[in-house]
């Protein structure tokens, strides 16, 4: 299998860093029905997660990453800021690790992130680095999510998502 660097798909494809919009360029290694087909047309699908994925070398790739490949010639771990998977924008893009990827998350299930229900109060309870913290026990769902989003600030900075 043939590697993919940042010169090759610079050659292959056009990102506008502006929509996050990839489109296929006019390619002279290919057979020319290709060009007819899919020269100039925008390149990939929405997969099953609903990131934007673009298959290169019978590989698919995420089109947030290969943004990230196309801008800065280096593969790295890339958060949407906003939480939107198929938003690929530069300005919605940034470099992350796993974690702070984990963390700007949007809530899962039916309680405020980083609640749950425990009898007739609420717990309040954040993980870092696999650890997990319990942040009290609270009256009301809204006071034990308070305490969630101080700490999630404190632990997360920019990638700390409230909701």
């Amino acid at each position: 299998m043939t590697e993919l660097t940042a010169e090759y798909l610079r050659e292959v494809l056009h990102y506008d860093s502006d929509t996050g919009v990839f489109t296929w360029r006019m390619r002279h290694d290919v057979d020319p029905w290709w060009n007819g087909r899919y020269a100039g047309k925008i390149a990939g699908t929405k997969n099953k997660d609903g990131y934007i994925a673009i298959a290169i070398f019978d590989k698919r790739y995420v089109a947030h990453r290969l943004a990230w490949f196309y801008q800065f010639g280096e593969w790295s771990f890339v958060d949407h800021r906003d939480g939107v998977r198929d938003n690929n924008r530069s300005g919605n893009l940034r470099k992350a690790t796993s974690q702070q990827n984990n963390q700007n998350r949007k809530r899962t299930g039916k309680y405020l992130k980083g609640v749950w229900c425990r009898g007739r109060r609420w717990q309040a309870q954040i993980t870092k680095d696999r650890r997990k913290y319990n942040l009290g026990y609270f009256d009301t769902e809204a006071q034990a999510h308070a305490a969630y989003v101080r700490a999630a600030k404190l632990m997360f900075g920019e990638f700390a998502r409230a909701s």
